[in-house]
């Protein structure tokens, strides 16, 4: 077994292996799987076959810079989804208390308290003052 091992260490010395996009494509891969065990759609049988040879390739590529500038690419769009949906989850939680807000300057969204009437904002950002109706 330990030999079996070594060599498995030999062959991947190098090579760029797993990552984020990596468990991303995995993950899609095993729903792709799961939807095609009852849609039984050749469509999905061949995006299967692609995703899997994308995952392998970047698995055992050994251009691991180019590896690395697509996950870094990849973290970077997922950091933003995840932010737009968390960002949407507090909205509406919060939409019986406060309102958001963009400043005009910077186009940060500021939380503000849902009180009747025209306010002069701050924002603690670039600290430009502007008024607000709510």
């Amino acid at each position: 077994m330990n030999k079996f091992r070594d060599k498995l260490i030999q062959f991947m010395y190098g090579r760029y292996g797993a990552d984020e996009l990596y468990k991303f494509m995995t993950a899609v891969l095993l729903i792709l799987l799961i939807v095609n065990i009852f849609a039984k759609s050749l469509v999905i049988g061949l995006l299967i076959a692609v995703i899997i040879v994308i995952v392998y390739f970047r698995v055992l590529s050994r251009n691991t810079e180019q590896r690395r500038k697509e996950n870094y690419a990849f973290v970077q769009l997922a950091g933003k989804v995840k932010h737009f949906f968390h960002i949407n989850r507090l909205r509406v939680r919060d939409r019986k208390d406060y309102v958001y807000r963009r400043c005009p300057e910077c186009k940060k969204t500021l939380r503000l308290p849902r009180r009747k009437g025209q306010h002069t904002v701050c924002c603690p950002q670039c600290k430009k003052t502007f008024k607000v109706k709510i």
